[in-house]
């Protein structure tokens, strides 16, 4: 699964958005702990921004990507 400064963002309580492809676990579209996107036409930069204008949104993503991190990835 996906590591490094991704695990750092989820573990921070960051928002984070990423490209999903053939090889994405189920575990990134189930949890919803970050959003996912398609890296063609555009849909990453129009997901990041409106995710930039959405305060609310940003912050239940942060809130989701945290959780994600403590129940799955974290060493404690």
């Amino acid at each position: 699964t996906r590591r490094s400064s991704v695990m750092a963002a989820l573990a921070l309580g960051l928002p984070v958005i990423t490209t999903a492809g053939a090889f994405t676990e189920p575990l990134w579209r189930e949890s919803e702990g970050v959003l996912l996107t398609e890296l063609h036409g555009g849909k990453l930069a129009a997901a990041t921004l409106a995710l930039l204008r959405g305060d609310d949104e940003r912050a239940r993503l942060a809130a989701r990507g945290a959780s994600l991190y403590r129940s799955c990835f974290a060493l404690e």
